[in-house]
C-alpha cells in the first residue's frame, strides 16, 4: 500500500492532487497513475489562485482536481 503524507503548508499555499476522472485513482504530475512513493502525489502551490490557475492551464478533460488548504479541508473539487 501506498502512502502519501499531506505536505506542511504555509497559511496561503495549498496541496493539489490530480485523479483519472472515470476511476478516481490519482495520478502524478505526469498525469501517469501513482504507483509507487517516487512518484509526485501532491502539488503545492503558493496560493489558491495560482492553483486555480495551474487547473484553467491543463486542457484535458479526463482528470479531476482536487485543492486543499493548510488543514486538509477540500477548498476546490474541479471535474
Amino acid at each position: 500500500m501506498i502512502e502519501a503524507r499531506f505536505p506542511q503548508l504555509s497559511e496561503k499555499e495549498v496541496a493539489l492532487v490530480r485523479a483519472e476522472k472515470n476511476t478516481g485513482i490519482i495520478v502524478d504530475d505526469k498525469f501517469e497513475r501513482h504507483i509507487s512513493e517516487s512518484q509526485v502525489y501532491y502539488s503545492v502551490f503558493e496560493s489558491y489562485e495560482a492553483a486555480l490557475q495551474y487547473i484553467n492551464s491543463i486542457s484535458r478533460k479526463d482528470i479531476e482536481f482536487i485543492i486543499y488548504g493548510k488543514n486538509q479541508e477540500v477548498l476546490l473539487f474541479h471535474s
